[in-house]
């Protein structure tokens, strides 16, 4: 039996529960991961953003958890990417002005799928929304640009 999945499988993925309840059901079933793609590794290989630097934080962030935890994260230091954030753009948007992180900050929508969109963030409507599966990556404040803290 296998079960296919978008992106990894280990990363706010269906596949985990899958897995688990397969196991409870089915003792003795080996489960076997094949590590996928992140949709923050595709974005950021196809925008040309640069995830970390030097001694960045990296935050992940599911947007289905509410925009305040977006801010929040806007708001510290490092690079911020936001995954599931279709439903909440408007909002996603005003957090990033907010925050003053919309300037090199891109978001991709259905990577890898027909009706694909990346496009930079300042972009990003107040009044619209985008396919479930949006990722956003805003990177860390650097200055000097891209190589800045080597």
């Amino acid at each position: 039996m296998a079960f296919a999945t978008i992106g990894d499988p280990n990363v706010y993925s269906t596949f985990t529960y899958l897995a688990q309840t397969i196991s409870g059901l089915v003792p003795g079933t080996d489960v076997v991961t094949v590590p996928g793609i992140t949709a923050m590794q595709d974005l950021a290989a196809r925008s040309g953003a640069v995830l970390t630097e030097g001694t960045e934080p990296l935050t992940l962030v599911p947007v289905t958890a509410g925009a305040a935890v977006l801010k929040e994260a806007l708001e510290g230091p490092g690079t911020v990417v936001a995954y599931k954030f279709g439903r909440l753009a408007g909002e996603v948007a005003t957090a990033l002005r907010e925050t003053g992180r919309t300037e090199d900050a891109v978001w991709g929508s259905a990577l890898g799928l027909p009706g694909e969109s990346i496009r930079p963030a300042a972009e990003l409507e107040e009044d619209g929304a985008l396919p479930y599966l949006s990722t956003l990556i805003a990177p860390a404040r650097r200055d000097g640009g891209r190589g800045g803290k080597l």
